[in-house]
């Protein structure tokens, strides 16, 4: 089963029924997970307990299925469903691992766009290759108006020449004789598609970097070039926990950084100033150990700035991450 979400529990057991009785359905052994949005996986837990189903997907996507809530992304699967905030995944798989199936080869590539933390699964089926692609393409590729974007949303994880080009050349180089995307049509003869898909990329690309006035554009599209994992810090069970802080420069020479964290009253960190040079489109994860003082914490929950200046200019204050000291 590939995606299986935003629908009701007893409809999923309707067509289960339905294939079961027409289709020859005897066993449900996994279902993949294309990328990282929870209505994609939201009767996953189903899936395991009545039908012994196991879940599948990309290596890069596991953690963020298992611990949304450890992340600031958009549409992670505690936004959809109160209490579910998270499902173990049973098998990672690698980018461009190859399973053998019923006598069928399935292989997993990893394919940006919507959002980094996406992949296709394809195989060929009766001499056509058919292609597998979550959310990175919508619409109909006989209608010539129409190039397969959807709505761009920053807080997916989404930078374009990561992302929407990557995966626009990706299915140059694939050549699928149908894409199969998530919420869209069945995509017959797709190679035009794909073609406008590439185009729309690249005049993306411009466009950002015309409306954006940094050097790199990235800068202000992206609202994760400087990150923290987990995004939401426990210290009402712990004296301590551990941040790991992601620091990216998106320039083509190499570029200093200094962030400085302001932390609410009772909370210290090691190191509290992150200072460092990092090389050409290179990036650094440095880890920063927090400590409570329970005497000094007045707030339940607060949030930690990120201060940050590069190459002598200061950007202020730009992202954070949450802090608890209290249960909720």
């Amino acid at each position: 089963m590939l995606d299986c979400g935003l629908l009701p529990a007893a409809q999923l057991e309707e067509i289960i029924a339905g294939m079961r009785a027409h289709l020859g359905l005897k066993q449900i052994d996994a279902f993949w997970i294309s990328h990282m949005h929870g209505d994609h996986f939201l009767l996953g837990p189903m899936l395991k307990e009545q039908y012994g189903a196991e879940a599948w997907t990309l290596d890069s996507i596991v953690d963020r299925c298992e611990n949304p809530r450890a992340y600031d992304y958009a549409a992670m699967v505690s936004a959809y469903s109160d209490g579910f905030d998270g499902m173990k995944i049973d098998r990672a798989i690698r980018p461009g691992e190859r399973i053998e199936w019923e006598g069928l080869t399935l292989q997993v590539d990893w394919m940006p766009g919507q959002t980094e933390f996406g992949c296709c699964l394809w195989l060929e089926l009766d001499g056509q290759r058919i292609a597998f692609t979550g959310d990175n393409l919508f619409g109909n590729p006989q209608s010539p108006e129409q190039d397969g974007h959807e709505a761009v949303v920053a807080r997916n994880s989404c930078i374009l020449q990561e992302g929407y080009l990557y995966g626009a050349e990706y299915l140059q180089k694939l050549k699928p004789d149908i894409i199969m995307g998530s919420h869209s049509y069945v995509m017959h003869d797709p190679a035009a598609f794909v073609d406008r898909y590439y185009n729309w990329a690249k005049t993306m690309m411009g466009l950002y970097r015309e409306m954006l006035p940094e050097d790199s554009s990235e800068y202000g599209y992206d609202p994760y070039w400087v990150s923290a994992y987990p995004y939401r810090v426990n210290l009402w069970q712990q004296e301590q926990a551990e941040v790991l802080v992601t620091i990216r420069n998106f320039r083509d020479r190499p570029q200093r950084h200094s962030i400085r964290l302001h932390l609410p009253a009772g909370i210290s960190a090691e190191p509290s100033l992150l200072e460092g040079e990092l090389p050409a489109r290179g990036r650094v994860q440095v880890p920063v150990k927090l400590r409570v003082d329970r005497n000094l914490a007045d707030q339940a929950q607060s949030t930690v700035l990120f201060d940050i200046t590069l190459d002598g200019q200061r950007y202020g204050d730009l992202f954070d991450f949450m802090l608890r000291t209290q249960p909720e």
